[in-house]
C-alpha cells in the first residue's frame, strides 16, 4: 500500500524547475487521490490509476521541455514565432497543467530540437497473493 510522489514518483533534472514543479503537483494530485480513495474506502491500486496516468504524462511533456533546453540551438522564441497559436499551450505546460494534451506543441518544438522517444513508465504493481494465509512463506 504506496503511493509514490516526488522525486520516489520520478526524478527530472535538478537544474530546470520542471522537477521541482512535477514533485509540487505530484504531492498535489496524491493528496487529492489518497482524499478520494480514503472517502469511498477504497484503497486499492486501482483507484489511484489515474494519478498515475496524469504523472506519466506530465513527466514526458517535463522531458520533451528539458531535452529541448539543452539543445543549443532550441529557442522557444523560434517556435512561437513559427506557431504564435500555440504561445498558450506552452504556458500552460510551463506552469504545470500537466493533464493536457500538449502533442501539437511538442510537434512543432521537434521542428526547432530534437527530442526524446516516450519511456514507458510502470503501472501498479498487481497483487500476486490474494490473502496472504495462504502463502506457504508467511509466518
Amino acid at each position: 500500500g504506496l503511493v509514490l510522489a516526488g522525486d520516489a514518483f520520478a526524478f527530472l533534472d535538478p537544474v530546470f524547475s520542471s522537477g521541482v514543479l512535477l514533485a509540487l503537483k505530484s504531492g498535489e494530485l496524491a493528496g487529492d487521490a489518497i482524499d478520494r480513495a480514503l472517502a469511498e474506502n477504497n484503497v486499492t491500486a486501482d483507484q489511484f490509476r489515474s494519478y498515475g496516468e496524469v504523472m506519466c504524462h506530465g513527466i514526458e511533456a517535463m522531458r520533451k521541455l528539458v531535452y529541448s533546453f539543452y539543445d543549443n540551438a532550441f529557442s522557444f522564441k523560434s517556435v512561437l514565432m513559427a506557431h504564435p497559436h500555440l504561445r498558450g499551450d506552452l504556458t500552460d505546460c510551463l506552469i504545470g497543467h500537466i493533464d493536457r494534451d500538449f502533442d501539437e506543441l511538442f510537434d512543432a518544438v521537434r521542428c526547432f530540437a530534437c527530442l526524446p522517444d516516450p519511456i514507458s513508465h510502470g503501472g501498479p504493481k498487481e497483487r500476486m497473493v490474494e490473502n496472504r494465509s495462504n502463502y506457504a512463506g508467511y509466518r
